[in-house]
């Protein structure tokens, strides 16, 4: 679960641009819903732990996933802030 939450705190963060987008930010993004995925797959019994106990073996991979699939593909309603240094902050003073 807190792995979930880190990956979609760096996915919301990189979709409003207040942090770079990273080909390392995006790779530590993957290998997190990677190592989600890999925990629950990887179980013996899977069906039966499915069936038995369903929150951290179903619902909790799940919302993780839907969590950052959305705040990948939500547009920001704020635009991104201007360069400080760029031509845009010059004119506007």
């Amino acid at each position: 679960m807190v792995l979930g939450a880190l990956v979609y705190r760096s996915v919301k963060k990189r979709r409003l641009a207040l942090v770079a987008s990273t080909p390392f930010r995006r790779a530590l993004e993957l290998i997190g819903l990677v190592v989600i995925a890999a925990s629950v797959l990887l179980q013996n019994n899977l069906f039966d732990r499915l069936y038995f106990d369903p929150i951290p073996n179903l619902l909790v991979p799940l919302w993780a996933f839907g969590a950052c699939f959305i705040a990948f593909f939500r547009k920001p309603l704020v635009p991104p802030l201007p360069n400080a240094s760029g031509p845009d902050l010059q004119t506007r003073l």
